[in-house]
């Protein structure tokens, strides 16, 4: 209902899936390829795709990440506390869990302490699960 692909594609499509021919996965990239289309162009749904690969393929730090600007003083913040305060976490428990778990990462790499003291003399790139990626950068004061 969201593409213009023809019933008759739509029937081989589920004929393919159900004898295993077909991975799903390669299924929903055609789909969301087809919509991005639709709605920009075949350029942005060529960069759209690179960017799902670069991110959940190939495991890297997406080119365009959200700059979020706190004031940390100089001996840094617990990273649970960081989590919350940019709303990574709804909870210190959550974050706590979220961190202990092996779900937060600061510049690439694992930190399994969540009284891990973040501090910010450059922006550090934090990555929350699988899908959320934060630039971390001190708020200017002046």
């Amino acid at each position: 209902m969201t593409t213009d692909v023809s019933a008759h594609e739509l029937g081989e499509v589920k004929t393919a899936l159900k004898s295993g021919k077909v991975n799903p996965r390669d299924l929903k990239r055609r789909l969301a390829r087809e919509i991005v289309t639709m709605y920009h162009d075949r350029d942005a749904a060529a960069r759209a795709e690179e960017n799902f690969d670069k991110v959940f393929v190939r495991k890297e730090t997406p080119t365009e990440i959200e700059d979020v600007f706190l004031n940390v003083n100089d001996g840094g913040l617990p990273l649970f506390q960081l989590l919350v305060e940019i709303g990574a976490a709804k909870s210190n428990s959550e974050a706590r869990r979220l961190v202990t778990q092996g779900g937060v990462t600061i510049d690439g790499t694992k930190i399994a302490d969540p009284n891990n003291a973040v501090i910010l003399t450059d922006p550090v790139i934090l990555k929350v699960g699988k899908r959320k990626f934060y630039k971390i950068r001190q708020q200017q004061t002046h």
